[in-house]
């Protein structure tokens, strides 16, 4: 396992990291957003309260043909720029026109793996061993490799937003929950509400000084991102796990986290079929600028949860989304990060995937079958595994 820090100026994120694995849901990511305000776009359409875009109707004073006109948004991003606010600055915007954010595609990496085997004693001082003991993040410690997929980490980055607190796909958005962080991690969701104790400049100094210390390209990683389906996904990597991780249905709370200083929107509607649920359109992002009784919400969580899923239902297929959900997401969003030809316009209607069994108990045959194939790196052409296709076919046809 390991960790390291990066920071985009481009997409406003810093993140500190551990795993990289191309399965979207197997990578965790901690993050603290640039809160930064940027001009919104002057192509605006505005949602309703249910996220939904509202038909659009005539100004009193405009002539039907100006009225008719549908607002051509950004190429190959959103048509609505109503989500994605600041996506004129975003680095995706210059991508799909071959301009990178500098000489080298990737971003600069620092990990510290080196420095945690080499200078991280096995017995902390006492003052420091107490604050990493009562935040519950002790396990951490150690847990970090030397080597970092750089391009992996890149390639995510240009896909992640501000404004939803997201990574927008080809087929909607995903985001790294709360159970990705119980179960990856071990580490707990609840407890005691704690902030680190505030310290000296001069003893911050002292400490830091004394304890402190892949194979694709983006250029290959950002095509092969494009062209994942939902099948291509493990929405719920960790259903082998829940003998030592049970699901804490905390982790559908919707609301802002805060540590220290730093807040941050938490948005589990937005990525339902992480969860097992059909994903719907969900509802326009939280401003946690503007949160005053975050520690109350998070007490009262239970109300979130219901608002979150009482608007959907149990996915029968584990990439469901509702009628008009894929609609939506291309309006407002960038499935796609470079051009199938430079200077093409994006495609249009919504690609249709293949939806998978409508039965259950077959779309758990399904994903069994799909799983195997996957951890053995099985082609289809391959005589020894034709048995195994062959089911997976019928149990998609049911």
């Amino acid at each position: 396992m390991y960790t390291g820090t990066l920071k985009s100026k481009s997409s406003g994120l810093k993140i500190v990291y551990r795993n990289t694995s191309l399965k979207c849901s197997g990578l965790l990511f901690f993050w603290t957003l640039n809160r930064k305000s940027s001009r919104k776009s002057s192509v605006v359409r505005r949602r309703g309260a249910d996220g939904r875009i509202p038909v659009r109707t005539l100004d009193r004073g405009a002539s039907s043909s100006a009225a008719a006109a549908e607002p051509t948004g950004y190429p190959g991003g959103p048509y609505d720029t109503s989500l994605l606010v600041k996506y004129e600055h975003h680095v995706a915007r210059h991508i799909w026109f071959g301009e990178e954010r500098g000489p080298k595609k990737e971003l600069k990496v620092a990990g510290h793996g080196l420095k945690l085997n080499s200078r991280v004693p096995l017995a902390l001082p006492p003052q420091m061993e107490s604050w990493v003991s009562r935040s519950g993040l002790a396990s951490l410690q150690r847990t970090s490799l030397n080597k970092i997929d750089t391009n992996l980490v890149s390639a995510f980055v240009e896909r992640w937003h501000l404004e939803t607190s997201s990574f927008h796909m080809p087929f909607g958005e995903m985001s790294i929950t709360l159970d990705d962080v119980a179960c990856l991690l071990h580490l707990p969701i609840r407890g005691i509400f704690w902030s680190p104790q505030d310290v000296t400049e001069e003893l911050a100094v002292e400490l830091a000084v004394d304890y402190l210390g892949g194979v694709l390209k983006v250029d290959d990683l950002r095509p092969i991102l494009d062209e994942l389906t939902p099948t291509d996904v493990i929405w719920r990597p960790f259903e082998d796990h829940r003998a030592w991780r049970v699901f804490d249905e905390i982790c559908l709370y919707r609301g802002c986290l805060k540590w220290g200083e730093t807040v941050v929107p938490y948005l589990p509607d937005r990525c339902l079929r992480q969860f097992g649920y059909r994903q719907y359109v969900p509802s326009p992002p939280l401003d946690c600028m503007m949160a005053t009784d975050i520690d109350v919400d998070w007490i009262s969580y239970h109300q979130s949860v219901v608002d979150v899923i009482g608007s959907s239902s149990v996915a029968t297929t584990p990439s469901e989304v509702v009628d008009g959900y894929l609609e939506w997401y291309y309006r407002v969003s960038h499935p796609r990060l470079v051009p199938p030809h430079r200077d093409a316009p994006r495609e249009v209607p919504v690609p249709v995937y293949d939806a998978g069994p409508s039965d259950p108990d077959w779309a758990r045959v399904s994903t069994l079958i799909r799983r195997y194939l996957r951890q053995v790196n099985a082609e289809e052409e391959d005589p020894q595994f034709s048995d195994l296709f062959e089911a997976l076919h019928i149990s998609r046809s049911h």
